[in-house]
């Protein structure tokens, strides 16, 4: 029995070796990195290769004896879950996949401490630390602790990149079984942000390197996230994206170790590692975050959008009523499907609430079909958006024009009995009528209020421009395009936090987009709605542009 589990594990943990040659491995689903030079014995001795049984590898660096850092986005499934410790191995000592050499130490990983900050979408704080079943073997010819850097790594820094890979950008080349090196220099944030490269998402934390031009001979490809970037013989960064493989404008992406070293070390010490199914905290992003909250169906804890009061819907009462998740914990965001590919919300909801630039699109998700946050109806249709078109007058300061169109990447289907594009609109409303907004909240307008997973929908009469305007109410800051509703007394009926973008239905048709005043029921705090009847002939040109705004985007200064 002993021997039966050696053999698995190898198999799991080493490529097979092709019959015609030790030099490359055939696998697809092995690590790649074209170019390079081949690694001689130990001169990347913390770099370690990292397999789990799901088919993902990683590359990392020993930190400890004990200790491997690597990239969190490593540790876990396709359905976004830590992966059980168990299931990981981490070879050192070595610089071949195969075949096994004398010098290599194998370890199994025991638990697993990822960033708590980590977000899954954006990777921003993407590092772990995997703690081994057993300490490496010290001091080892090949083997020893990464230097990490404690300084700032200035632009043009000449580093070198240790992985394994393809010698080509070939799809079917074959695999290198020897560690390669790659000469990276390190390049400016701001050029790697250019809105044709990564479009803002390089952070202070991050360090870019490596090519910006297409390159057939000096790139990681998949299976090295995690992977070290050395620069002086310190480790300075791990890959967390820009895995790119060669094509323009997409270079290397690490997360700096500098910034991380104090959090590193104290997860030599933690206890307790994080459960296998554990979900990054990041994943809040209203749907995501709620869904995966095994709590049931009548009450969870407090982290997303709040609607106080109401009367819960029906399944296709409002069939055009969508949720959109962003990356940000701060912005959960409602919308409206206005046809078949596209939807309406608020252009704060696209926006980056720290840098007020363009969200990237590409972290977009709209969630239509159903009234239930918890549990998943067969109903449900999540789409990502592949285009946002802001209006061209947004003004972040006074909410004018809080408009945007969302275009998805898979039309609704035509036919859905809880999916249909909303009736605009096209009249103007007395006032007192009576007005509905439906959306996702908290049973009370407490801070410690439990948030409900099905939508409900409350009351909003409209109210009159003069009196929203009032001083000790929105003091002149409801324009002409907009429209006021709610109540101006304090009240359990009223719109909170994580329904900006939602929509307002007055006799069935979408009449509104809600833009500011989630007072939450605080007197003189009504809610304020885009009026859509004077944006339609805006709404449906975006429904035909062919043009890409590029994310990082920024509305014209306001006056």
């Amino acid at each position: 029995m002993q021997w039966t589990i050696v053999v698995v594990c190898l198999a799991i943990a080493i490529p097979q070796i092709r019959a015609d040659s030790v030099e490359s491995v055939a696998d697809d689903r092995a690590p790649r990195l074209i170019g390079g030079t081949n690694a001689p014995w130990g001169q990347f001795p913390s770099a370690v290769s990292i397999n789990t049984t799901f088919n993902l590898h990683c590359g990392g660096a020993v930190v400890d004896r004990q200790h491997v850092l690597t990239a969190a986005q490593c540790v876990f499934n396709a359905n976004q879950r830590m992966i059980d410790p168990y299931w990981i191995t981490v070879h050192a000592g070595d610089i071949a996949l195969a075949p096994v050499g004398a010098r290599r130490q194998t370890r199994r990983v025991s638990h697993i401490f990822v960033h708590p900050q980590f977000n899954i979408r954006t990777l921003e704080n993407d590092v772990a630390v995997l703690r081994l079943d057993r300490p490496y073997e010290l001091p080892s010819n090949t083997i020893n602790l990464a230097n990490r850097t404690r300084r700032i790594v200035p632009n043009s820094a000449n580093c070198q990149f240790a992985g394994w890979g393809a010698s080509t950008n070939a799809v079917n080349a074959p695999v290198n079984v020897l560690q390669r090196f790659l000469p990276m220099t390190v390049n400016d944030r701001d050029t790697c942000n250019q809105a044709t490269m990564h479009a803002g998402r390089v952070l202070e934390s991050h360090l870019c390197a490596g090519n910006t031009a297409a390159s057939n001979n000096a790139a990681p490809c998949n299976g090295n996230a995690g992977t070290g970037l050395y620069c002086e013989r310190a480790l300075v960064g791990t890959l967390s994206f820009g895995i790119n493989c060669g094509v323009a404008n997409n270079p290397p992406v690490f997360t700096q170790v500098r910034f991380y070293n104090d959090w590193i070390e104290r997860q030599f010490n933690q206890t307790q590692g994080m459960q296998p199914g554990w979900t990054p905290a990041k994943l809040v992003a209203v749907v995501t975050l709620l869904a995966l909250l095994s709590v049931g169906t009548e009450s969870l804890p407090d982290a997303g959008p709040r609607i106080t009061g109401g009367t819960q819907t029906l399944l296709g009462q409002y069939p055009s009523a969508v949720i959109i998740e962003t990356p940000y914990i701060v912005q959960n965001c409602m919308g409206t499907v206005v046809n078949r590919q596209h939807v309406l919300t608020a252009a704060s909801c696209v926006m980056n609430p720290t840098t007020f630039v363009m969200i990237n699109p590409f972290w977009l998700r709209v969630v239509a079909g159903d009234i239930n946050i918890v549990p998943v109806s067969a109903r449900r249709e999540v789409r990502n958006v592949i285009r946002s078109y802001v209006h061209p007058n947004y003004n972040r300061l006074t909410d004018g024009n809080n408009l945007a169109v969302l275009r998805v990447d898979v039309p609704y289907p035509e036919f859905h009995n809880t999916i249909e594009p909303a009736l605009f609109n096209v009249r103007i409303l007395a006032d007192n009528t009576q007005c509905q907004f439906a959306g996702w909240g908290a049973a009370q307008n407490q801070d410690t209020a439990v948030v409900r997973a099905n939508q409900f929908v409350v009351t909003q009469p409209i109210l009159t421009t003069a009196s929203c305007n009032a001083a000790n109410v929105h003091n002149n800051r409801v324009q002409q395009t907009m429209i006021c509703a709610g109540q101006l007394a304090a009240g359990q009926n009223a719109v909170c936090r994580g329904n900006m973008g939602g929509g307002l239905y007055c006799n069935g048709r979408l009449t509104g987009v809600l833009a500011f005043g989630l007072g939450c029921g605080v007197a003189n705090q009504p809610a304020v709605y885009m009026d859509v009847r004077q944006y339609t002939q805006w709404i449906e040109t975006q429904f035909t542009r062919t043009d890409n705004p590029p994310p990082g985007w920024t509305p014209p200064q306001p006056l």
